[in-house]
């Protein structure tokens, strides 16, 4: 059951991208703007007497502010169910299945890296190669701390407890072993 519903998230969010890459002006369309100062003059003259004008390449789009709205919305709907989901398994008595910690902090990363990649949405947004170096670093470094909180908890639980004796309890392994005495 839990496979489906990953599977349907992954459908959606696949779906989402298909649609945003074949909606007419969704794409960057580059443009070049005059640059026009009051205090000097446009046309300078080269090293070489060759006449300069100075132009400004600007990257702009208009359906991608709406598409990037309807994505954060949509990831936004997924963490509050995943803040359901980890209120929901807080008390659960299998070991194993106790993530409710580690889901919150994920989702505070993600909200940290998702509100940084928003901001960076306006304040970059005419230069194309540092939004998308920003977006990029945003999703490895959450990406890389969810992968950190839940696998590396469950590699070192693992690691302590290879037999699963105390999969059901809330002790340490070392609690629960037999004494040799």
């Amino acid at each position: 059951m839990l496979t489906l519903m990953v599977l349907c998230f992954l459908v959606i969010d696949l779906a989402m991208l298909v649609v945003y890459s074949a909606v007419q002006g969704s794409r960057g369309e580059l443009g070049a703007e005059r640059v026009d100062d009051d205090e000097t003059s446009n046309i300078e003259e080269g090293h070489q007497g060759i006449p300069r004008e100075f132009y400004v390449y600007v990257c702009s789009s208009l359906a991608r502010d709406i598409f990037l709205g309807i994505f954060y919305g949509y990831k936004a709907l997924l963490q509050v169910c995943g803040l359901f989901l980890a209120f929901a398994t807080r008390k659960v008595k299998v070991k194993g299945l106790d993530d409710s910690k580690w889901i919150a902090a994920t989702i505070y990363i993600t909200s940290i890296v998702l509100a940084i990649t928003i901001l960076s949405l306006y304040t970059l947004g005419g230069l194309q190669n540092r939004f998308s170096g920003v977006f990029t670093v945003g999703l490895f470094i959450g990406t890389t701390f969810i992968m950190a909180f839940v696998f590396v908890s469950k590699m070192h639980t693992l690691w302590r407890d290879p037999d699963g004796k105390t999969v059901f309890s809330k002790s340490s392994p070392t609690e629960n072993q037999p004494s040799t005495s």
